[in-house]
């Protein structure tokens, strides 16, 4: 049962009742310092008191009469405008039955009959993923996971930018390479790639199609054999990362001429030309300006294959889209949805979350320095000296709108200062109490014994792990359950100085705690998979 849902819908009711409407979301509850407050507190009585004409402390007064629930012992008012719930026992003890039963099922909704597609990572197969990419990757595949729980079908898909410059300066970057290997004197592409993996793909070159292509002016099997290599090399480092995506994208099938002309009629009542090129009028939706789509000299602007892309994903669907982009892509946000708004969809049909830039911190300074290629520092460098677990912990700990210094010397600390290992020790610190007393005795599933400050501050956290996972679907935001698990890891810490699950005078009462280790080792390994780390035994 989730408690908080119920005090806050009993509040709504109650405020409904009164006349003011309310949502939940507007409701706060907070867990107070000290037990003699109750369980759960409320500054409702003050906050909407004056929308009333009344005096928060009478107001209180008035709300607390009418909070009666099962769940509930005794509803309390205090000045100058609290109220305070005391929760029933029974419910801490469906609570532990709950968790101990669904094990990793718990606080998993069924499906809701709603599909999400989340696009992320999405670089071009030109070279190495980088800290950007990591942090997006690490951000996109947890809101895809969290999203999943909340009962949300999703797909993962990354779009393949295989059209372009980018694209015809690495097939000439691989072609230089090429020649390199037969010691032929050629000029390096000015605006090439210089990742040392483009000679190993040479190389793969070299051996499929040996010298044949010395003389061949033909960048096509260049451009062909470089981007697959390339993203292969890509899937190679996201599975190392424990991401598979459902669908790859690839731009150049959206491209094709027939369906450039489709989209170019669709989108005509809503373009004029200027200076020779056509302009989208994104500024009469949501955009600042209007938006070109086809250049002077004929070539066509990243923006008409996106908008063609974006249709496509919606028209297989979905009930929404989300893209996660690069801190660079603010101005797009508008922009594709202005679009997308003239081919007839709701302006809320793509969500856009913005990851900010990285920067690597060694020893209280920037590092930058690759040992691979002496320029930054790869994805796949930086998870093979900190590991996967960290990697992705760091770059979940904040909100993806802030930017993030990731601490490296931090990332590697075996010791409790460092926020992953404080979690992954207070599972294993759960492990090994649970290993160790069901040698002895059996869990019981009930709660009255458990009084003390710390057991009572477990159990109500443990109630709130439905609620903080809610709340980070709703906002897109893995931090929360970052945050939730570090709230939970530091009781199970002081829970291991102070409570003693073997050697009481009360059998009952080590049983019970051994029950209380148990549900809080489920929820912590349930919270941990939400962001794609693993749970260790051993420290």
């Amino acid at each position: 049962m989730d408690t908080t849902n119920t005090i806050k819908q009993l509040l709504r009711n109650q405020l409904e009742a009164l006349g003011l409407s309310v949502s939940i979301e507007d409701i706060q509850l907070t867990i107070p310092k000290s037990l003699e407050f109750g369980d759960f507190s409320t500054n409702a009585a003050m906050i909407f008191a004056k929308k009333l004409n009344k005096k928060s402390w009478d107001f209180a007064l008035e709300l607390a009469t009418g909070l009666q629930d099962p769940t509930l012992v005794k509803v309390v008012a205090v000045p100058p405008g609290f109220i305070n719930f005391f929760v029933s026992s029974n419910v801490y003890d469906s609570l532990i039955n709950e968790i101990y039963q669904k094990g990793p099922a718990f606080g998993k909704k069924s499906f809701n009959g709603k599909r999400i597609n989340v696009e992320f990572v999405s670089a071009n197969p030109t070279g190495e993923l980088h800290l950007g990419h990591a942090r997006g990757a690490a951000v996109g595949d947890a809101i895809s996971r969290i999203l999943e729980n909340d009962g949300y079908e999703v797909t993962r898909e990354y779009y393949v930018n295989d059209a372009g410059n980018q694209i015809n300066n690495l097939a000439l970057s691989l072609r230089s390479r090429y020649l390199d290997l037969y010691k032929i004197k050629n000029v390096f592409p000015e605006d090439g790639y210089h990742s040392l993996g483009l000679i190993d793909i040479a190389k793969d070159l070299q051996t499929k199609y040996g010298d044949t292509l010395i003389h061949s002016d033909d960048l096509e099997i260049f451009r062909r054999f470089g981007k697959l290599a390339e993203l292969k090399q890509i899937k190679k480092v996201l599975r190392q990362f424990r991401i598979k995506f459902d669908v790859f994208t690839f731009e150049t099938k959206l491209r094709k001429p027939k369906l450039i002309k489709h989209y170019l009629d669709l989108l005509r009542p809503n373009t004029y030309v200027l200076d020779e090129a056509l302009f989208l009028k994104t500024s009469a939706y949501l955009d600042d300006k209007d938006r070109p789509i086809q250049k002077s000299n004929g070539e066509y602007t990243y923006l008409l294959p996106d908008i063609i892309y974006h249709d496509d994903k919606a028209r297989r669907g979905y009930d929404q889209l989300i893209d996660v982009l690069g801190a660079d892509h603010h101005g797009y946000i508008n922009r594709m949805k202005s679009a997308l708004m003239m081919l007839g969809y709701p302006k809320d049909l793509l969500e856009i979350e913005i990851i900010q830039m990285v920067r690597l911190i060694k020893d209280g300074v920037e590092f930058k320095m690759s040992k691979r290629s002496g320029n930054a520092v790869s994805m796949e460098e930086l998870m093979n000296d900190v590991g996967v677990d960290a990697v992705r912990y760091f770059f979940l700990e904040k909100a993806p709108s802030s930017h993030l210094d990731f601490d490296l010397t931090l990332a590697m600390d075996h010791s409790t200062k460092n926020p992953l290992y404080y979690i992954e020790y207070a599972h294993a610190r759960l492990f090994k109490m649970i290993e160790k007393a069901q040698k002895v005795i059996t869990p019981l599933f009930e709660t009255n014994l458990l009084t003390s400050e710390v057991e009572t501050a477990l159990l109500k956290c443990l109630n709130d792990y439905k609620k903080e996972v809610e709340e980070a679907s709703r906002a897109r935001l893995p931090s929360k359950v970052t945050n939730y698990l570090q709230r939970l890891s530091s009781l199970v810490h002081q829970f291991y100085v102070s409570s003693r699950v073997l050697g009481n005078d009360v059998e009952a009462l080590s049983r019970q705690r051994l029950a209380l280790c148990i549900a809080t080792r489920i929820i912590i390994n349930n919270g941990l998979n939400l962001l794609g780390i693993k749970a260790y035994n051993n420290m």
